[in-house]
C-alpha cells in the first residue's frame, strides 16, 4: 500500500509541476494582481520546491514517526498548493471563466475565493482521501489518533505556503510585492 500512495504523491507532484511550468511561462496569464515573471516564480515555483524537499526528507526519514508526520505535512501542502494553482489555471486559461469574473466578480472576491479554497480543500482532501489510507498504512502511529496533532500539523502546512507565498512579508510589510515585478 505504501507504493500506491507514494505512486499517488508522485503523480500530484507531476500535475503541480506541470502547472507550475506552464503557468511560469505565460505570466500574463496570472489573474492576480500583480504580474510579473518573479512574482509568477514566487507564486507557482517557490513553494514547488519546498514541497519536493518535504517529500524527500519524509521519504528519507529513518524513524518512522518523523516520516510519516512529514509525509503527511507534504500531503496537507501539497493539496493547499493544487487548490491555489487550480484556481489560476482555470481563471487564467478558460475564457468563459475570465469572462464571467470580469462581470461578476470583482478582484476582491478573487481573493476571497482563492484563500479560502486554499484553507478548505487540504483540509477536506486530506481528511477523507490522505488519511484514512495513511491510518491503514501507518497503524502504530499516534498522530492520527489525535485531532490537535493533526490540527497542528494542518495550521503548520498553511503557515508554511503563506510563508513561500510571500504572504506574511506583504502584511508585516518587510517586501513589498511591488518589487517582485
Amino acid at each position: 500500500m505504501a507504493n500506491y500512495l507514494d505512486e499517488a504523491f508522485n503523480w500530484l507532484v507531476v500535475l503541480l509541476g506541470a502547472v507550475a511550468a506552464a503557468m511560469s511561462q505565460f505570466p500574463e496569464r496570472v489573474p492576480f494582481l500583480l504580474q510579473g515573471s518573479l512574482a509568477v516564480v514566487r507564486i507557482f515555483v517557490f513553494p514547488f520546491v519546498i514541497l519536493v524537499i518535504l517529500w524527500l526528507a519524509g521519504s528519507l526519514a529513518r524513524e518512522t514517526g518523523s516520516r510519516v508526520v512529514l509525509k503527511a505535512l507534504s500531503w496537507i501542502y501539497a493539496s493547499a498548493i493544487l487548490a491555489i494553482d487550480f484556481v489560476a489555471l482555470l481563471f487564467g486559461s478558460v475564457p468563459i471563466v475570465q469572462e464571467m469574473s470580469r462581470i461578476v466578480m470583482p478582484v476582491y472576491q478573487f481573493f476571497v475565493l482563492t484563500p479560502g479554497l486554499a484553507i478548505l480543500f487540504p483540509l477536506i482532501f486530506y481528511i477523507f482521501l490522505v488519511r484514512p489510507r495513511m491510518r491503514e498504512l501507518y497503524k502504530d502511529s499516534r498522530i492520527f489518533h489525535s485531532f490537535s496533532k493533526q490540527a497542528l500539523l494542518y495550521i503548520v502546512a498553511i503557515a508554511l505556503l503563506l510563508l513561500a507565498l510571500g504572504v506574511v512579508e506583504q502584511v508585516f510589510g518587510v517586501m513589498p510585492m511591488s518589487t517582485l515585478q
